[in-house]
């Protein structure tokens, strides 16, 4: 017989979710922060990359939450305390990571910007100072 438990597995399930959630958005932050993504050059790939971290969130939420209710309804009467706080707990995870990668990527692309914007405003002075 095997050792085979759906509410062990449902927290495995939450912990992997979690776990790469964090690990994708840290990811993303430390390339974008890094200057790394070459490809991340104007407002298409940055929105690109706003919308995708964005849209990608909320699916990890609820499968965390999923399986945090599915779980906490198979086990015993006093786990389901335990669930909810872990599963709160893996969500403000989640979201705190997000957040990061949201404001990096948005910082990103403010500060290219900012520096076309100083190369544009820099040129016009080259070019008055010419004449």
């Amino acid at each position: 017989m095997s050792d085979f438990s759906m509410p062990k597995q449902l927290w495995d399930l939450a912990n992997l979710v979690t776990s790469f959630a964090i690990v994708q958005t840290l990811a993303t932050t430390i390339t974008v922060a890094k200057g790394e993504l070459k490809v991340l050059k104007g407002t298409g790939p940055h929105l690109i990359a706003l919308a995708g971290t964005a849209f990608f969130f909320p699916l990890y939420i609820a499968a965390i939450v999923w399986c945090g209710a599915e779980g906490s309804s198979l086990e015993g009467a006093g786990e389901p305390y335990y669930w909810t706080v872990v599963t709160l707990g893996r969500i403000i995870g989640v979201v705190l990571f997000t957040v990061v990668a949201l404001l990096t990527i948005y910082g990103h692309w403010h500060d290219e910007v900012k520096q076309i914007h100083r190369q544009v405003l820099g040129a016009d002075l080259n070019c008055s100072e010419s004449r």
